[in-house]
């Protein structure tokens, strides 16, 4: 990524871990091939941030991560 810009923080689990995950927004993104480890994987899709916000909606992204940080870009 060319850009980076701080999205925010949160807090996996505040009662149990003190665990926080900063959120950042990748731009200006040039490919340049993966190094997977054995057995893991990886697919990249390009999807307008609306079109993101409705597969959260839809079901079809439910990684607390990933909806935390789409649900903050979106406000």
């Amino acid at each position: 990524a060319g850009e980076w810009t701080r999205i925010g923080v949160i807090h996996t689990a505040i009662a149990f871990t003190d665990e926080a995950i900063e959120l950042f927004l990748a731009k200006k993104l040039t490919h340049v091939g993966a190094k997977l480890d054995a057995g893991e994987f990886l697919e990249t899709l390009k999807v307008p941030l609306g079109d993101a916000v409705a597969m959260i909606r839809d079901g079809r992204i439910t990684d607390a991560k990933t909806v935390a940080a789409l649900l903050l870009l979106e406000r």
